[in-house]
């Protein structure tokens, strides 16, 4: 989810996102799954979400 909100907004750079949870998270296993799962959160915005509105065919966004 973290991944998804950070690629959709922008408000914060991948490395930077990745610096904070080198330094809080201890546990190498749950470090390698967070990675991932921003990645993975960063990859299904930019293949999936679409931004704006959608014009609907009733004429409606």
């Amino acid at each position: 989810m973290m991944g998804a909100l950070l690629g959709e907004t922008e408000c914060l750079a991948p490395g930077t996102a990745w610096s904070v949870l080198q330094d809080k998270v201890k546990k190498l296993d749950l470090l390698e799954l967070d990675r991932k799962a921003l990645n993975a959160g960063r990859l299904f915005i930019d293949e999936h979400a679409h931004i704006g509105a959608l014009n609907q065919p009733n004429g409606f966004a």
